[in-house]
């Protein structure tokens, strides 16, 4: 049995994995330095609150450390590891969203004024941005294709005062 198209496949999953992994931990990376700035934006000033951006990505992060979640294989490419079908599409789907979100709010903050050591800078995320998509791309999203703004996750219900 010839072992080379496993041994490729391996070490192209292993790489991809990094390229993901490696997006997430940049874009965490940024929001972590970036949350609580003041910002400006259209004669506005806010400071920017990215508290759940970072509990959303560090759970991605935590799960391609794991090797729970692993990038689909190039098209074309049997697959030809036995994954746990169960767990997978859930796994993959928090990945994706949280790379999704974290190039969605980049992307909208940047080119803003923040103000930081007391100096006024423009943002510019470009590099990150970049580097989700083409994390994006690797897991099989067509980019070419405008997406949608991430919708936020959990119970709608969840803050409600139940009277009953």
């Amino acid at each position: 049995m010839d072992t080379d198209p496993f041994i490729r496949r391996a070490v192209q999953q292993a790489a991809d994995n990094r390229l993901v992994l490696n997006a997430l931990q940049a874009a965490l990376r940024t929001l972590q330095q970036y949350c609580g700035i003041t910002c400006r934006a259209e004669g506005e000033v806010f400071p920017l609150d990215f508290e759940a951006e970072i509990r959303l990505v560090s759970r991605a992060v935590e799960l391609v450390k794991s090797g729970v979640v692993s990038v689909p294989p190039p098209p074309g490419l049997e697959k030809t590891i036995d994954l746990d079908e169960d767990e997978q599409p859930g796994d993959e789907a928090r990945v994706l969203h949280a790379l999704h979100v974290a190039r969605y709010v980049l992307s909208i903050h940047s080119g803003m004024g923040g103000v930081f050591d007391g100096e006024e800078h423009i943002l510019n995320f470009r590099l990150q941005t970049d580097l989700l998509t083409d994390a994006m791309e690797m897991m099989g999203v067509d980019m070419s294709k405008p997406l949608h703004a991430p919708i936020p996750r959990g119970d709608p219900h969840e803050d409600d005062d139940d009277d009953a």
